[in-house]
This record gives C-alpha cells, structure tokens and sequence, in this order.
C-alpha cells in the first residue's frame, strides 16, 4: 500500500482514489459497497474505504488536516444513514482487514488507531469539531529572487533591487538585499546614487553601510 504515514491519506492507494474522485456518487459506491465489510478485507480496498469515509466527513465541513486537494462536493447529498454507514465501515476496518494487521506488526498500531478515533468523530456530526487552523501559503519567490529589503521587508528582485556586500577588513563578509526605491526615499543626500552600470556611487555606498551597521 505504499504507507509512509498513519494518516488516512498517507499512502500511495489512498492518495491515487483522491485525485479520481470527480462527483460524490465516486465516494458513495465506495462506502456503501458491501464487499468493503468482508472478512479480512484487502489492505489496498481498506485504504480505499477509509480515504472515501475521510472525503465524507470532508463533504460535512469536518475536514482532516491532511486531506489533499479534491473537488469540491456538495453536502447535500450527504445522509445520516451514510454517515452511520461510514462510521460502520471504519470500525469493521479497525479490526477486521488485512490493513490492521500490518499496523499491528508495524509498532505504529497506537498512532494509526488514534488516526482511527479522529475519523470516526468527524463522521459523527454529534461530536464537536474545530477546523485546523489553516497553513500559510509557501511564498513563491520569483526566479530572479534575491533576498528580502532590509528597509520594507519585501521581495527584492534583480529588476528592482541589488545584493550589496561588504568585505569587512577585521574578517567576515556582510550583506543586505535593498530595493534601489527603498534606498532612494531613504537618503538624504543628494545623487546621483547609480553610476551608469547600475552599481552605487559613494555617497549610496556609504548609505548600503550605513545599513549594515557601520558609522561612516
């Protein structure tokens, strides 16, 4: 099953049925397929089941914190003897497949089990339920990413900013990352600050070290 974490969507089976759902009839079949409660159910059909009961509680507003991106389903279609269904389903799972047996041997049975409990709750709309708190979105930082402005905190690119280094004579090299605009509405003295190859004149020179520090 490919299992790299206790999460319901923590393996490769689970995750594949994820990304083809495309209507709620998809996870539907899925939970109310009687072949899903037989003895000793597959290990590849319980993580089947299992992500389908997930994308169900999902439906409800009662999200994991690992659920992948799915369409979005409508929870109108959503009953109470489904939920129950699906609450079923994770307890014959618990027990009786072949899924729990390798939990079992795996040393992590503890944790899979609690991963268990929480699905379990979040199907049953009669537990309280707080959403987890949502994760910051990873900046995307353009190609020609620099560093961040000392000044404004923001992005700083080659077009708009420069890398300014300083070889300190008592050792060590120091650096900050500027918008040339932030440089320029910081300064007070007058230009030019740019020479014609775009580097800094002296008088911005001593301004780039002065923001890295030193008493020029």
């Amino acid at each position: 099953m490919g299992a790299w974490d206790v999460g319901q969507f923590g393996n490769d089976t689970a995750l594949d049925f994820a990304t083809e759902v495309k209507t709620f009839a998809d996870v539907r079949a899925v939970i109310d397929d009687d072949s899903m409660f037989a003895p000793d159910l597959d290990a590849d059909d319980a993580c089947i089941a299992l992500a389908a009961c997930e994308i169900l509680a999902a439906t409800t507003g009662r999200a994991a914190e690992d659920l992948p991106e799915i369409v979005t389903l409508s929870a109108d279609d959503v009953t109470p003897a489904l939920l129950q269904t699906a609450m079923g389903l994770v307890t014959h799972i618990r027990s009786n497949s072949e899924l729990a047996e390798l939990w079992q041997d795996s040393g992590e049975n503890d944790a899979w089990q609690a991963s268990l409990d929480a699905l379990y709750a979040r199907l049953d709309e009669t537990k309280p339920f707080e959403a987890p708190a949502k994760k910051p979105k990873k900046e995307k930082l353009p190609e020609d990413f620099i560093g961040h402005c000392y000044i404004c905190y923001g992005v700083v690119t080659e077009r708009d900013g420069l890398l300014f280094a300083y070889d300190d004579p008592e050792g060590g090299t120091c650096e900050n990352y500027p918008h040339r605009k932030c440089m320029e509405d910081k300064i007070a003295e007058p230009g030019p600050y740019w020479n014609d190859d775009g580097s800094p004149t002296e008088v911005m020179r001593k301004e780039l070290m002065r923001g890295l520090g030193y008493d020029v």
